[in-house]
């Protein structure tokens, strides 16, 4: 049993990084935990400490009585078990690798320690990496797909919104061998606009960017490789083409079509039930019979899941809330199971 979870205690948690929408959307899921409590708000901000977080997030009036603090990451980590760090990849690199090192356990919603080599890594984020140890250990979690590692991991590399959605949809077909893995994946997605952080000022109307320059394009294609390989012992490098979007009429929410060639003459209704069957114990995943509708899942931890074949293509669409599956949700979802709680504690 994990030594951290025990029904008499709860566990201390910081949460780094104030100033986000998905730092709000841990508070609020923390605040009510049954086996958490929040013991730090670290700023990086030396203007935000001292400052209420209900001034920086309104809705969060009521919620917790809590000062920032700017604490540095040998304080951060005497005051908690687990860390949670919900700030720009370049902070976390600050950040993460003392924490770490100080024996406490981090779970990470940037982008630092999600691709497995440097070299990708800096084609991305166009940022040197300063912690190739801790790159080569975080385990990235994904729970449906990477159960058993988060729970025995010290970093875990919170997935991105759009690997998240778009990871959902595809791995079934992957596990039960329904697609030609030589044959690019082709994902087209949509995103509220709180995608593109708080500072983003919305206008009208969806419009693309970052076309075939996406940072999730390689993360995609990695967790795929990786559930390849872990399902059936097949190390094969696999072919991406993202396509994203951000919805300026809507806040929050992501529906990702991935687009797949069939490795065989499979029926439709044989597709969905393997479907169904990949997903029949997971308590956030729902396979659905018609077309999903992302409003269903927003505030939620959920994620739904529908298919369709066409010819020799396998078509699945996946939603999901970006700032709570697609973010601080699944870190909760995480952050459970790397302490041996229930894995829907807090979540539903």
């Amino acid at each position: 049993m994990n030594p951290m979870a025990t029904n008499e205690r709860q566990i201390d948690v910081a949460i780094i990084g104030t100033s986000g929408h998905a730092s709000a959307e841990l508070i609020k899921i923390l605040a009510s935990h049954p086996h958490a409590r929040i013991t730090a708000l670290v700023t990086g901000n030396k203007h935000c400490a001292g400052t209420s977080i209900a001034q920086l997030h309104p809705d969060l009036a009521g919620c917790i009585d809590r000062k920032c603090e700017l604490l540095q990451p040998n304080e951060i980590a005497e005051r908690c078990d687990v860390a949670i760090a919900a700030t720009p990849t370049e902070e976390s690199l600050r950040y993460v690798p003392e924490i770490i090192g100080a024996g406490k356990k981090c779970i990470d919603l940037s982008g630092a320690y999600r691709l497995h080599d440097s070299a990708t890594f800096r084609e991305h984020y166009s940022l040197e990496h300063t912690d190739p140890a801790n790159l080569g250990h975080a385990v990235y979690g994904l729970p449906e797909l990477f159960r058993e590692k988060i729970r025995m991991a010290m970093l875990i590399a919170n997935p991105g919104c759009y690997p998240t959605a778009s990871a959902i949809g595809i791995a079934p077909a992957l596990k039960r061998g329904l697609v030609d893995t030589r044959q690019p994946i082709i994902i087209r997605a949509i995103s509220g606009y709180s995608g593109a952080g708080v500072k983003y000022q919305p206008t009208s109307g969806v419009r693309p960017y970052k076309i075939a320059r996406h940072q999730h394009t390689p993360e995609i294609a990695q967790v795929c490789m990786d559930y390849l390989l872990d399902c059936h012992g097949e190390a094969r490098d696999m072919q991406v083409s993202f396509a994203p979007r951000i919805n300026d009429d809507s806040a929050r929410g992501i529906d990702a079509d991935s687009s797949m060639i069939l490795s065989g003459p499979f029926d439709e209704d044989d597709i969905r039930a393997a479907y169904e069957a990949f997903y029949a114990s997971e308590p956030f995943i729902d396979v659905l019979r018609t077309e999903p509708d992302v409003k269903n899942v927003v505030g939620t931890n959920g994620a739904h899941v529908a298919v369709w074949k066409e010819g020799n293509l396998l078509h699945v669409i996946s939603t999901i809330d970006n700032l709570r599956k697609g973010a601080a949700s699944q870190a909760i979802q995480n952050l459970n199971l790397l302490c041996g709680f229930e894995e829907t504690a807090g979540l539903l």
